[in-house]
């Protein structure tokens, strides 16, 4: 498994986070991917990675992510469905946080 996967999971579990970004409450586990997700924030931080789609304009610090991006929004791969409503999400992560609260209303 590789360090993403891992910090995927670890961000998917729906227990109560330990570490909490100061700029915008999302929790995590462990302090070391808090002050990494802080980064994020940065308006000045470098993104070197740009979609080469036309109007689009997104920028990215990691390669992956702009793949991600590509294959989320510009060629619509929606890979995971909710067994409830079967609404489709591209990304696991949306897709998790979608499945702990839909049919609970």
């Amino acid at each position: 498994m590789s360090v993403s996967e891992e910090n995927e999971e670890e961000n998917d579990d729906e227990t109560e986070k330990k570490y909490n970004c100061p700029e915008c409450g999302r929790g995590f586990n462990r302090k070391f991917n808090m002050q990494t997700h802080r980064a994020t924030h940065d308006p000045n931080r470098v993104k070197p990675f740009a979609c080469e789609h036309p109007n689009c304009g997104s920028r990215f610090t990691r390669k992956h992510d702009l793949k991600r991006h590509i294959n989320g929004i510009h060629k619509g791969e929606k890979v995971h469905e909710c067994t409830v409503c079967r609404k489709p999400f591209s990304r696991k992560d949306a897709w998790k946080r979608h499945i702990a609260t839909c049919g609970k209303m």
